[in-house]
């Protein structure tokens, strides 16, 4: 049984993916070749595990992005309230 190219681990040494890394890996006997050849830790297994160990990194991006957000609204409307003054001169 085999696996999914992505699931590959990448060999720095080649510059071209090789599609065929995860062809009939699963049938290997020795379960601890599997380590050196694919990841045998799923998507979300991984994220459960880098998420706490990078939470405050998280969570100033997020702080970062929400602030620049609130920038930009403020300066949306400042630029309404002043057209609307410019409107109401004429």
């Amino acid at each position: 049984c085999g696996v999914p190219f992505s699931c590959c681990l990448a060999d720095p040494a080649e510059s071209v993916v090789n599609t065929q890394c995860g062809y009939d890996v699963r049938t290997r006997d020795n379960k601890k070749e599997w380590n050196s050849i694919i990841y045998v830790k799923g998507c979300m297994a991984a994220l459960e595990d880098w998420l706490p160990r990078n939470l405050y990194t998280v969570a100033i991006v997020f702080i970062v992005i929400s602030l620049l957000q609130m920038v930009g609204i403020y300066l949306a409307k400042t630029l309404i309230s002043d057209i609307e003054k410019v409107k109401c001169r004429r």
